[in-house]
């Protein structure tokens, strides 16, 4: 709880790398509901020697892929072969620096 008036609010994650300053206007008796947009992060994803990639069940295409925008957050990653399989990992995706991630599909 807020007295009414203009407040100044910092978001800040460090994990996801995020600092934010928004700016509130409250009027006597009210409520504030502010929606927080976040910048895509960025993952590199490779595979030896190749895999189909998907992300929280998605496809996102066969590695490699560069650059891939991916919403912040604890992501899946599934990455599939049809000789060898699939792997998976689980990523905490900020917005900055972008991941690179390596997956070995032959071990």
């Amino acid at each position: 709880m807020v007295p009414s008036g203009s407040h100044t609010v910092e978001v800040v994650s460090e994990l996801l790398g995020v600092r934010q300053h928004h700016v509130l206007d409250v009027e006597p008796g009210g409520v504030v509901a502010r929606t927080i947009d976040l910048p895509p992060g960025r993952v590199t994803l490779r595979a030896e020697p190749w895999a189909e990639v998907s992300i929280d069940g998605e496809p996102v295409g066969r590695t490699p892929l560069d650059a891939v925008p991916v919403p912040v957050g604890s992501r899946q990653i599934l990455f599939s072969h049809p000789e060898f399989g699939e792997k998976r990992a689980v990523l905490t995706v900020g917005v900055s620096p972008p991941i690179d991630l390596h997956m070995d599909m032959t071990r």
